[in-house]
């Protein structure tokens, strides 16, 4: 859990110029399948967003609690839905892609 959000803060900090603002493209996203197969990565995602949040040029509430707690939630769902697939990474990919509340 600890070296996934490790993994997403740093890459939500080294590509910080894309990775803010209104129109956010984070390439620490690529992780996000990955937590089809361990639920427990859904809290190192939400984690991960705290902190490669605390980078933000906009950090407040929103991006220190709803982004994360949503992220933690958008995480958890993607893997129940993957789980009886045999834990699919591009059926957790694809939910969390489509979701529209997630960071």
């Amino acid at each position: 859990m600890a070296v996934f959000a490790a993994l997403y803060a740093v890459l939500v900090y080294l590509f910080s110029p894309i990775s803010f603002y209104a129109l956010q493209f984070r390439i620490a996203g690529i992780l996000r399948p990955g937590i089809a197969r361990k639920w427990i990565l859904a809290v190192g995602y939400g984690v991960g967003v705290v902190v490669g949040n605390l980078f933000s040029p906009f950090t407040g509430p929103y991006e220190l609690v709803f982004m994360p707690l949503m992220s933690f939630l958008a995480g958890s769902l993607g893997y129940l839905v993957a789980r009886p697939v045999k834990n699919n990474y591009f059926v957790a990919g694809m939910c969390l892609a489509v979701l529209p509340f997630e960071a």
